[in-house]
């Protein structure tokens, strides 16, 4: 399973908890006391900034993926035909465009760790 397939799955649960809590809350809204409809609302909201947490990390982890696809064909392409590159002014431009790639990658791997709680910014 892949981490994108894990973040959905995750994040299809949490739409489902909100809607079936909003459902209830619309339903009983009349009969439950002050006290009842804070909490629910507090739960709503809580489900609601997780579900944009979440939505956040699968959105870098497609960013991720599509930059890791990037990468491996360049890579790919520059293995090929090394010497030819080198030998033409234009391998040091792809090259370059390789290194920035890796760091871009690099760096939605930190964000994607940070929006998750799992690491700390530097």
């Amino acid at each position: 399973m892949s981490a994108a397939g894990g973040t959905r799955r995750i994040l299809e649960d949490l739409l489902k908890k909100y809607e079936m809590l909003s459902r209830r809350l619309d339903s009983g809204f009349s009969r439950l006391s002050a006290n009842q409809l804070v909490r629910q609302v507090d739960a709503l909201t809580r489900l609601a900034k997780l579900i944009l947490s979440y939505r956040s990390v699968l959105e870098l982890e497609e960013r991720e993926l599509e930059l890791t696809k990037i990468l491996s064909e360049l890579r790919e392409e520059l293995e090929s035909d090394k010497r030819a590159m080198i030998a033409r002014r234009g391998g040091g431009r792809r090259l370059e465009c390789s290194k920035l790639l890796e760091k871009a990658l690099s760096e939605f791997r930190r964000l994607k760790l940070l929006i998750s709680g799992g690491g700390e910014d530097e």
